[in-house]
């Protein structure tokens, strides 16, 4: 039984700064193409380094897991633009809700074995009037064989 830690985001500052009534849901990719098809388990480790949360109207960010195409044809995330879950019927297969107020810290996020060869990774970001999210942020991805 052998492992493998794999950098999948490294150390990235996130910089979002809304304003309005009704600001519009903002879904960034952060990682394409992540090879999981020699694991059987799957788990993101995510760090945060540093934060800044200016806002008490702010829906923490949600990072999201897909499953990715092999080509520029296969059903993909990064073809539906800013709303990438409208992409699929089924939705993410896991999601994170970073529920982190403070730095630094750790969350992890299995992901099942099931997802298939190539995973996606976005974050999405809701907030409800003015409002600034900066974070420094680095994923790590642990498989097991």
């Amino acid at each position: 039984m052998t492992g493998r830690v794999i950098n999948v985001l490294p150390r990235t500052k996130l910089d979002f700064s809304f304003a309005g009534a009704s600001p519009v849901v903002t879904e960034v990719q952060l990682a394409t193409g992540i090879d999981v098809s020699s694991y059987r388990e799957i788990v993101l480790y995510v760090r945060t380094h540093a934060l800044t949360v200016v806002s008490s109207w702010f829906v923490l960010p949600t990072l999201n897991v897909f499953v990715d195409g092999y080509t520029d044809e296969d059903a993909t995330a990064g073809a539906a633009g800013t709303n990438v879950q409208a992409q699929f019927i089924s939705g993410p297969v896991a999601t994170l809700g970073m529920t982190v107020v403070s730095a630094p810290a750790l969350q992890t996020l299995p992901v099942p074995a099931s997802v298939g060869s190539l995973l996606l990774l976005t974050l999405q970001l809701r907030p409800k009037a003015l409002a600034q999210y900066t974070a420094w942020i680095s994923i790590d991805l642990s498989g097991k064989a």
